[in-house]
């Protein structure tokens, strides 16, 4: 879903935005059982979406967005300075999953949690994707692959000379899209683990309405595709969840 939801770099810290993705995030964990997952872009990013989720809403009483968020689940976050180890904090959410309570996990793509942790069964019966994380294209190591690659490919190809320019920036491109969207199918495969798993994959961001993206999700996720409702998303999402719960629980 994300027709509203713009994380792009230039957008993604509208206050309101923010706030509306975790009210949608509230709802939605209302028919996710058990443990939930949503991974954000970067450890300053959700840093960030916290820092506005601990504000009181307007006209809500003197409630938080995240008071809204610990009602429905155990509300705990990866952190570069947390003082409670991986281990740690894994353990007390498999903890809070297995009381029947259910838990909302806050980590990050590429960060502690998302290499080499399976969150299969009923510790990811949910996964939240925010936004796409590309790398940070004006870092110097970035600029210097895209640069290269950039620069090889033209001396490839054929055809004039603005024909071998667009070729070398198409490569440039797909080479730094091929790296976000790996990072993101990472994180789909840490939820579904074998054959009778199953989880709901929730890719939130207007960007993954676009071919180009989803073209470069696994197979078996394009397959299951359901595009976001046009208008009351989240309540129509809602329904869709529920059935999907109901027949898999059967």
């Amino acid at each position: 879903m994300g027709n509203e939801f713009d994380f792009t770099y230039e957008a993604r810290n509208s206050e309101r935005m923010i706030t509306d993705l975790g009210r949608t995030i509230a709802t939605l964990c209302q028919v996710i059982p058990d443990g939930v997952v949503a991974f954000f872009p970067s450890y300053d990013y959700l840093s960030y979406v916290l820092s506005v989720w601990k504000k009181p809403i307007p006209n809500g009483n003197g409630q938080s967005t995240l008071n809204l968020l610990e009602r429905k689940k155990k509300v705990m976050y990866d952190s570069r300075e947390a003082v409670t180890s991986t281990d740690d904090l894994l353990r007390e959410y498999t903890e809070a999953v297995e009381s029947g309570s259910g838990a909302l996990l806050l980590s990050i793509v590429g960060g502690k949690l998302s290499e080499g942790i399976n969150f299969s069964d009923k510790l990811g019966r949910g996964v939240f994707i925010i936004g796409l994380p590309f790398p940070n294209i004006r870092s110097a190591v970035w600029q210097a692959k895209i640069q290269y690659l950039e620069e090889k490919t033209y001396k490839q190809a054929s055809g004039s000379e603005s024909e071998r320019k667009a070729t070398g920036k198409a490569a440039g491109r797909e080479f730094y899209e091929n790296s976000c969207m790996r990072a993101v199918n990472q994180c789909i495969g840490r939820a579904i683990r074998h054959v009778n798993d199953y989880a709901a994959i929730i890719m939130i961001d207007r960007r993954y309405e676009s071919p180009r993206i989803q073209q470069k999700l696994p197979g078996w996720i394009r397959g299951s595709l359901v595009p976001a409702p046009p208008t009351r998303a989240a309540q129509m999402t809602v329904q869709r969840l529920s059935k999907f719960f109901t027949e898999k629980r059967r």
